[in-house]
């Protein structure tokens, strides 16, 4: 096999739940990762000598040893002494720095291809060890699974074994975030009443307090649910501690999920640490009729997607 070319899916945070400030300054987060079916498509080529040539079609994403798919391919080469160069080429797809985790996911679809192309034979157990090297949310998209409940940094990934499936319409304004801003600003903030307003909306006496307790009765639940119960649940849900910080960094968060709302979403919020915003619809004729509507926005990509 001289080259293999493979799909990235992005992610939204069904849920994302700020639970405390540890003291190496990482967040512990209990989150509700859903894979998507948004995708970045990348190829990767065997080369005569050991370059490793990473280009993107995005001028956003990093070129070189500064792209987190080049710090992929790197962990591996050192890891198993590969002399094998590559030429690897990105078709972004994903917004950058949204909220998405397209370069999470880059890096994961590179794992996954390089274990084909090179032969490693790789478990998956060991992807996951390699994958949580690179980055927080990289081992999400080696699980596999369309849901998924983590803790982090703890890298903890429990997949929710269900059928559900959810229609998407996804907008993502023309800003970045950075992640380490907006945690900057949510500490500077030290806003209470996150985890009873979660709680509520979740179900009754299900809140998770004590980092991740009462993770598992989500679980229950939304693997238990059908397509009507669980579409009722992920709206009930549909939380993220992050926005308040992220509101204060930029508009345009609040200012779509005031136009989701008066189009007709029964909710709508930001994915991860922004400023994607979503909302989560019945079907995708609901959703081609809220990106008709919001083509008038000229400063907003929009997206239709479901659950893959």
């Amino acid at each position: 096999m001289i080259s293999i070319s493979v799909k990235a899916p992005a992610k939204l945070n069904l849920f994302l739940l700020v639970l405390n400030k540890r003291q190496d300054g990482f967040h512990d987060i209990a989150t509700l990762f859903e894979r998507i079916d948004l995708f970045d498509r990348i190829t990767l080529k065997k080369r005569k000598d050991d370059k490793i040539i990473v280009f993107c079609d995005s001028p956003q994403v990093p070129q070189g040893n500064n792209n987190i798919v080049y710090k992929a391919v790197d962990l591996l080469r050192k890891r198993f002494s590969i002399k094998e160069g590559l030429n690897i080429s990105i078709e972004k797809n994903i917004p950058v720095a949204a909220g998405l985790g397209g370069g999470s996911s880059d890096a994961a679809a590179v794992l996954l291809a390089l274990n084909k192309l090179w032969q490693l034979k790789l478990e998956k157990k060991d992807l996951l060890r390699i994958a949580g090297k690179i980055g927080a949310d990289v081992p999400f998209f080696i699980t596999g699974s369309r849901f998924s409940l983590s803790l982090q940094p703890q890298q903890s990934f429990k997949p929710v074994n269900t059928r559900l499936r959810l229609w998407h319409i996804l907008v993502t304004p023309k800003v970045s975030l950075s992640t380490k801003r907006v945690f900057e600003q949510f500490d500077r903030l030290k806003q209470p009443g996150f985890k009873p307003v979660l709680g509520r909306r979740l179900a009754p006496n299900l809140t998770l307090t004590r980092k991740g307790k009462n993770v598992n009765m989500l679980t229950r639940l939304l693997a238990k649910s059908g397509k009507i119960r669980g579409y009722g649940l992920a709206i009930r849900m549909h939380f993220n501690s992050l926005e308040p910080a992220a509101d204060v960094l930029t508009l345009q968060i609040n200012k779509i999920k005031k136009e989701l709302l008066r189009l007709g979403a029964e909710s709508a919020g930001m994915s991860g640490s922004g400023p994607s915003v979503f909302a989560i619809l019945k079907s995708r004729k609901e959703g081609e009729g809220f990106q008709k509507r919001l083509s008038r926005f000229k400063g907003w990509r929009t997206f239709i997607a479901r659950t893959f």
